[in-house]
């Protein structure tokens, strides 16, 4: 690494901005000692609108920059809130003093005040000196930017107001991460979202200047940037703007249009996206999943069915999650001509093999019968642990592969963090979920243990003529086989209600045919079908193994 005594940002463009700022500026292109000088790369950038087809999809986005920002150590800070107005009066007396004694009022000019300022200890901290000299000349120049903007630019009462908050602010949010500023590492990073005033701006272009990359969220408007800053920072925007919502707090559950639904996204992603079929087999079982529910008509869902996950609109690895986009779906009624409805439903079950799981009963889970004992399997947040979980007594998937059991434990604490349901989430719920789990039919983990994400998709299909519905257990398997990634529809000729007393109605589409039947019982060839792929409708793998002791 050479050696340097000058410095100088360049505010550089990205291809993919959320990923790019995850980068340390020695690794970017621009870095460069020349001469003594160093060109040091940043990123200044304003994203404005949403890009993204779903708001879900953009919010998560935000929150997995967030995320990933947080991992790379303490050199980042996000901001959704004003920046602090209220400066002590004893920084003020003090600015006042070194104000006076150098005359300021006099000489308004940038370089004259940084260098006064800073020669009089205020602009000066307890940090290398070329860093000073760093923070000195970047003051100049956003003082000079900030004059150049003003239609008085000789009004020293609000260059004073100015410089003020611009120091204060940097002392208060910026200082303690600059000081263990290393250039050959990580430089720090702010995230502002929201509307922000005109003086915030160019805090953030002072900040720029000294090194910090900056990122601005703004889901409906450019703010005040388009009265401050046409120059230093780079704007993304984009046509969809949306009412800014607050920071998300976790990842929202994302629905995904297909052609027919909205205008197709073109698909992304981060390993082997261009050619699917360079995927091997197993290649990320180890990863987790993320599951995107296809807006489909219902034509599309015949089409979508038949497609294993890598060729579906969306499919993607994309941050080390296998992103997949699945089908989530009730059919109402029938068709007219009853033999097209049961034609339909032989297209989708046939040549699937194992692969699909027909259920024809409801409810069609087992209701929990424990809860006192599984009170302890949580952790200090009230989710579901892992850990005590496969060490309990009554656990049953341990046959299974770990990384299936640990995608299945994973998804459960998903549904219950994020809003599947349409009741509260308590106590007795989270342990409904537990018992749920414990109790899932052999055919369900059949299926997850064959999953082999960027292939064929599991399916499972309920069929429902009865007037019983659905119990809680029910909508728990549904949430968790849905958030997994398994394509699932829900057969109601009669049209009642079933699965959308449980689940939030944005989770899944609803398709409503011609006709009304009730008491439709299925074909022969269809019940067979049933039959050849169940072991029994109330099974769960721990009776299972009940059994077999008790044939012994």
């Amino acid at each position: 690494m050479g050696t340097f005594n000058d410095y100088n940002t360049i505010n550089i463009i990205s291809n993919d901005i959320y990923r790019d700022v995850l980068q340390k500026p020695v690794d970017r292109r621009g870095y460069c000692i020349n001469g003594g000088l160093l060109c040091f790369p940043v990123y200044f950038y304003r994203v404005i609108g949403i890009e993204q087809h779903s708001d879900s999809e953009y919010y998560n986005e935000l929150y997995n920059l967030d995320i990933e920002l947080k991992k790379i150590g303490n050199i980042y800070q996000r901001f959704e809130k004003r920046l602090d107005t209220y400066v002590s009066p004893q920084f003020i007396d003090k600015f006042n003093n070194v104000w006076n004694e150098i005359k300021a009022d006099t000489n308004l000019r940038a370089q004259y005040l940084a260098v006064n300022l800073s020669g009089a200890g205020i602009l000066k901290y307890s940090i290398s000196d070329f860093k000073n000299m760093i923070i000195k000349k970047a003051f100049e120049n956003c003082l000079n930017f900030f004059i150049s903007n003003q239609k008085h630019p000789k009004n020293s009462s609000i260059i004073k107001n100015f410089c003020i908050k611009i120091i204060y602010w940097f002392e208060k949010y910026g200082l303690h991460f600059y000081k263990d500023f290393d250039f050959n590492g990580y430089n720090p990073k702010f995230l502002f979202y929201g509307e922000v005033k005109k003086d915030e701006i160019y805090f953030m272009t002072f900040l720029s200047y000294i090194g910090f990359d900056i990122m601005y969220f703004n889901s409906f408007s450019n703010s005040e940037f388009k009265d401050v800053d046409p120059k230093n920072s780079i704007k993304l925007e984009f046509d969809r703007k949306v009412p800014l919502k607050e920071f998300p707090k976790s990842e929202s559950i994302v629905t995904m249009a297909t052609t027919a639904y909205q205008a197709e996204k073109s698909i992304e992603s981060s390993v082997n996206a261009e050619n699917p079929n360079l995927f091997k087999p197993r290649q990320f079982e180890n990863l987790p999943t993320k599951a995107i529910t296809l807006n489909t008509t219902y034509e599309e869902i015949f089409s979508f069915w038949s497609k294993e996950a890598r060729y579906r609109n969306g499919f993607k690895i994309h941050n080390n999650t296998v992103i997949i986009p699945n089908i989530f779906a009730k059919i109402n009624g029938t068709h007219k001509d009853i033999a097209r409805y049961w034609e339909d439903m032989s297209n989708l079950i046939k040549d699937k093999g194992n692969f699909i799981y027909i259920i024809d009963k409801v409810p069609f889970s087992n209701e929990s019968s424990k809860g006192y004992e599984y009170r302890d399997l949580f952790n200090s947040k009230g989710l579901l642990d892992k850990d005590k979980i496969k060490l309990h007594k009554d656990y049953p998937l341990s046959f299974l592969k770990t990384s299936v059991q640990d995608n299945i434990l994973d998804k459960s604490n998903e549904i219950l963090i994020k809003e599947y349901f349409k009741f509260n989430i308590d106590l007795n719920m989270k342990i409904k979920v537990i018992s749920t789990v414990f109790n899932l039919q052999i055919e369900i983990l059949k299926l997850l243990q064959m999953f082999d994400y960027p292939f064929e998709v599991p399916k499972l299909i309920i069929y429902d003529n009865s007037e019983k519905g659905f119990i809680v257990e029910d909508y728990i398997t549904v949430a968790l086989l849905n958030a997994i990634g398994l394509d699932i529809l829900v057969f109601s000729p009669s049209g009642y209600n079933n699965i959308e007393n449980g689940i939030k109605d944005n989770l899944f589409n609803i398709h409503n045919l011609e006709d009304i039947r009730f008491n439709l019982s299925v074909t022969k060839d269809i019940n067979k079908e049933i039959k050849k792929r169940k072991v029994n409708n109330k099974t769960s793998i721990l009776d299972t193994f009940l059994s077999l002791f008790n044939r012994t």
